[in-house]
């Protein structure tokens, strides 16, 4: 299983010009001035600039600000977390709106049991009648009972594109308070680590070995 486009994402109300890779560089990477970044720019005129630095990529939208992690693991992804909070602290009179945080895997040859839990009787009459199937999915936003993500929805989807699996655990958590946010993007490394275990387990029979 491939870990691939982890990610945190902070909505909001801003102006784009104040999110310069100068600012990011200075607020988001406490970085002194003269500091090297690699900024990247988009073919794309209307696209937001990119900031690399450190293992992370930072892209501030209108609307948006992203921060990937280069790295899939869950280290990498709190501290991701930690960017995405000092982005708030920095940012105090922007009106939020959500913030969540994405966690994606690939399987090239999945065995059976996972594809038994995406596949459905639908999915058989379909190809008995004629018709290519070009994606299954299987999408299910929950919101724990208990425990650190009660506050919040988590969004499971998992595909079946080709001969692969593709899986999606969004972590969503809507308010218009940052401290709800912050405290959202605050969550242990641990707590999230075995929250998507248990959910790969008991949704498609996937074990997280080596996250």
């Amino acid at each position: 299983m491939k870990a691939f486009n982890w990610n945190v994402v902070i909505c909001g109300n801003w102006n784009r010009a104040i999110l310069t890779p100068e600012w990011i560089a200075k607020k988001l990477f406490g970085l002194q001035k003269g500091t090297p970044i690699e900024v990247l720019i988009p073919i794309n005129v209307l696209a937001p600039t990119r900031v690399r630095y450190g293992g992370f990529v930072v892209v501030a939208d209108d609307d948006f600000l992203e921060i990937k992690t280069e790295k899939q693991e869950f280290g990498g992804l709190v501290e991701a977390m930690k960017l995405g909070i000092r982005a708030m602290t920095e940012l105090p009179v922007t009106p939020f709106s959500a913030a969540g945080y994405n966690i994606r895997y690939e399987l090239d040859s999945p065995e059976e049991p996972v594809y038994d839990k995406i596949l459905s009787e639908v999915d058989t009459w379909l190809s008995t009648n004629e018709y290519d199937i070009e994606t299954q999915t299987i999408t299910r936003s929950v919101k724990p009972k208990e425990g650190d993500f009660v506050e919040g929805i988590i969004n499971f989807t998992g595909s079946i594109v080709g001969s692969k699996v593709v899986i999606n655990i969004n972590f969503h958590r809507s308010s218009s308070e940052d401290k709800d946010l912050q405290k959202w993007l605050s969550i242990t490394e641990d707590k999230i680590q075995e929250e998507v275990g248990k959910l790969l387990l008991g949704i498609l029979e996937i074990k997280l070995e080596n996250p």
